[in-house]
């Protein structure tokens, strides 16, 4: 694989991680209210914004620059070493979409100000200091008889962030008006268009699976990577046709597009070394993980209006997991790896999230009050 090559992959993956941005903004519309509750769809590019902002002017000098570059287009914007642009791009565009994700878990609720706050530490502190760690770090340390904690595409890790802190901030921040019943039962709330977020599902999965490739092109030809992430995918939305089918007799739109990005979100980790049979596998596994993980949050009265954690956190978490058995030769021992290492980003994700969102419920500016969640956001708000 030439320099060029990689250099146009890599650019590739960052126009991956674009169309999940797309597709998860397209999701969230299609799976949150439009009559009771009118929010601003507008606001949704209010966390992506903030933190590739506060990634540029600080983030950066903290993953990638030892603290000694503080605004990040001196790395990369004007950088001489393509291959060193477009990567950072890549992260760039990642950063965004973890904010866009973990804002996710509180949409309806969660005021402008909020929004900006926490984008702007996942782009500052929460993203930056796991790439360092898996540099430098924590994550970089892990081993166990030899073997090290495993994630080629760096891609399973990000999205374990984004995921568990969509469910941190949906936890602190409260389920929506509505969700509860008179008795404090979960109530089914629709969303307004189950095809646009079936049609976002779909995209955001193909996203997934282009920018798997881009970025493992170094390792493993891009149609191969390709391949296998459509067959995790495929995995996962099957298995979610039958889990649906023997849970309540049919499976809705919405439950498959969440199990497709969860097929193809599981396969992450491992694509670099996955058989076609372990993807299936590993993909189908990650599409019951999110049907199981959509029920067990509303059984426990967790408001994630988007699926969030059911798509992106469990998968990912699992396919950092089933690296050990997609590599069989590795043993315990690198499971005992992954293990930790999952534990480790588990960890950051739960901590830097909790100090997050309550700070901001403390401050009083984490969520509008009832009237404006009723009427929608004021421009104020």
């Amino acid at each position: 694989m030439t320099s060029d090559m990689e250099d146009v992959w890599f650019g590739i993956a960052s126009l991956g991680n674009l169309l999940s941005i797309i597709g998860l903004v397209t999701f969230i519309i299609g799976s949150t209210r439009e009559r009771e509750v009118r929010t601003s769809d507008a606001d949704l590019v209010i966390p992506p914004a903030a933190a590739i902002l506060g990634f540029v002017a600080i983030g950066y000098s903290f993953g990638y620059a030892d603290g000694n570059t503080w605004l990040g287009w001196q790395g990369f914007g004007l950088a001489d070493d393509a291959l060193t642009s477009v990567r950072l791009a890549s992260e760039v565009t990642m950063v965004g979409l973890v904010a866009l994700g973990a804002l996710g878990g509180a949409v309806e609720r969660s005021t402008r100000a909020a929004q900006v706050g926490v984008g702007a530490i996942i782009g500052t502190l929460a993203l930056p200091l796991l790439v360092r760690s898996a540099d430098v770090g924590l994550l970089s340390d892990v081993s166990v008889d030899g073997q090290t904690f495993v994630d080629p595409a760096a891609l399973a890790s990000r999205y374990l962030l984004l995921g568990l802190m969509g469910l941190v901030g949906a936890l602190i921040i409260g389920p929506r008006l509505g969700k509860l019943g008179p008795t404090g039962e979960s109530r089914y709330v629709p969303g307004r268009s189950e095809a646009a977020s079936t049609v976002a599902g779909l995209l955001i999965a193909t996203a997934t699976i282009v920018a798997t490739a881009g970025r493992l092109v170094a390792v493993r030809p891009a149609t191969s990577t390709i391949t296998i992430g459509l067959i995790a995918a495929s995995g996962g939305l099957l298995a979610a046709v039958v889990t649906g089918y023997f849970y309540a007799g049919r499976t809705e739109g919405w439950a498959l597009a969440r199990s497709l990005v969860g097929g193809s979100i599981a396969s992450t980790a491992a694509a670099a070394t996955m058989s076609p049979l372990w993807a299936a596998v590993v993909g189908a596994v990650g599409g019951v993980l999110v049907f199981v993980a959509d029920r067990a949050l509303d059984s426990a009265r967790i408001d994630d209006p988007a699926g969030i954690f059911a798509m992106f956190g469990l998968p990912s978490a699992w396919g950092l997991l089933a690296v050990t058995m997609t590599s069989p030769d590795r043993g315990l021992d690198q499971l005992a790896a992954q293990m930790s290492g999952t534990l480790i980003v588990a960890s950051w994700a739960v901590v830097i999230s909790a100090v997050s969102f309550g700070a901001a419920r403390m401050l009083g500016v984490l969520r509008i009050g009832d009237v404006e969640e009723r009427e929608g956001l004021s421009p104020s708000g």
